[in-house]
């Protein structure tokens, strides 16, 4: 067992930060014009934590989010998590991206003016979040939390329970990491 003495801050991640039953892993993809005005912006997004009180995914091979803004009413795709700037978005209000049913938006530079694009699409890549009642932070101090799914398998420090990989979301290769399950709920705690 892991003392918390010996290794320094251990940190507990915080489920709780997130909206439950949203994909942990989404794949934001197109066909459409968006791909070629807007393609450093498509791709796989991993779920790192919330924003405003909504789910905010981070780019696994890019400097994009995705993140809804509640004061707009609607989901932005940019580099500023919170900020009403970016190249794509979506104008429904749905809890998770993946179960959005209107049409993607994108910037067209050339145009200056917003399109869309209705082949685009966020699809769930990854499982469905663990539940809102799992693990809270015992610390007063923000956690760095954990992630799970396919964004880990480029991680150099991760654990696997129950068939799912697990690593920490802002730095995933250092530091260490040691997850638990009981229950079926699982304990993941990140350490640097």
């Amino acid at each position: 067992m892991l003392s918390r003495y010996s290794l320094g801050l251990l940190f507990l991640v915080s489920y709780a930060r997130h909206i439950a039953g949203c994909c942990s892993e989404i794949k934001l993809e197109s066909t459409g014009f968006a791909g070629s005005k807007q393609g450093e912006r498509l791709g796989v997004y991993g779920l790192i934590g919330t924003n405003n009180g909504g789910n905010l995914y981070r780019q696994v091979n890019g400097n994009n989010y995705m993140y809804f803004l509640p004061n707009d009413g609607f989901w932005m795709v940019g580099p500023d998590p919170g900020v009403n700037h970016g190249g794509i978005l979506n104008y429904e209000k749905g809890a998770c991206p993946e179960d959005l049913t209107q049409d993607w938006w994108y910037w067209d530079d050339f145009f200056e003016e917003w399109d869309t694009d209705w082949s685009m699409e966020a699809k769930c890549t990854g499982s469905p979040g663990p539940d809102n009642s799992s693990t809270k932070s015992p610390d007063p101090v923000d956690p760095e939390p954990c992630t799970w799914g396919d964004v880990c398998y480029s991680c150099d420090i991760w654990a696997e329970v129950n068939g799912v990989r697990y690593c920490c979301a802002n730095d995933c290769n250092h530091g260490g990491i040691e997850t638990s399950s009981e229950n079926g709920q699982v304990m993941c705690y990140c350490y640097h």
